[in-house]
Parts: C-alpha cells; sequence; structure tokens
C-alpha cells in the first residue's frame, strides 16, 4: 500500500504518567482514505520523546502482554512517526 499523504488529529494530553498525547492518522491511498486510530506520544524516563502504535492488551498464563494492532514497513511506520511528532511539536509549541 503507497501513502500518498498523512494526516494526524493530535490531542495533547496534560495527565499523570509519561504519556504526553493522543494520535489519530489518516493515510491516503490509491484506494481511499485509511485511518488508524490509537497512536500516542509518549516521554521516556530521559525525557525524550517516542510514538507507540495501537495496541491491545490481553492475559496469557497470568502474565499481562501487549499486542500491535497495526503492523506496517519499516519506511512507513517512520513517515507515520514523523507526522506524529511534528502535530505534537506544533500542538504544544507556542
Amino acid at each position: 500500500m503507497e501513502l500518498e499523504g498523512i494526516q494526524v488529529d493530535i490531542k495533547p494530553y496534560a495527565g499523570p504518567g509519561q504519556l504526553r498525547a493522543f494520535a489519530d492518522v489518516t493515510a491516503r491511498t490509491p484506494a481511499g482514505e485509511l485511518t488508524i486510530r490509537g497512536y500516542r506520544v509518549v516521554s521516556n524516563k530521559v525525557g525524550g520523546l517516542w510514538v507507540a502504535a495501537p495496541s491491545t492488551t490481553y492475559t496469557k498464563d497470568g502474565q499481562t502482554k501487549n499486542k500491535r494492532v497495526v503492523d506496517a514497513s519499516r519506511a512507513t511506520e517512520r513517515r507515520i512517526s514523523e507526522a506524529v511528532m511534528e502535530a505534537y511539536r506544533r500542538a504544544t509549541t507556542n
């Protein structure tokens, strides 16, 4: 699937913890638009930011597991992460 453009709807979050924002990503493809909800901008322990892809949590053998909801090529994931981070910077810079 070729992405022709990416639009990000970012919602900054100022609550406790390492979560900094929620993001929904809409990609234009030759077949039409595809919206993926549930990306997150997260802060690591030293203040760096990264984009977490949508995931679901489940329990197996008494252990909590996370599984990605969307798999994409590295190039596509990089383009989405860059678009989400740019939207986050624009939304949080005055």
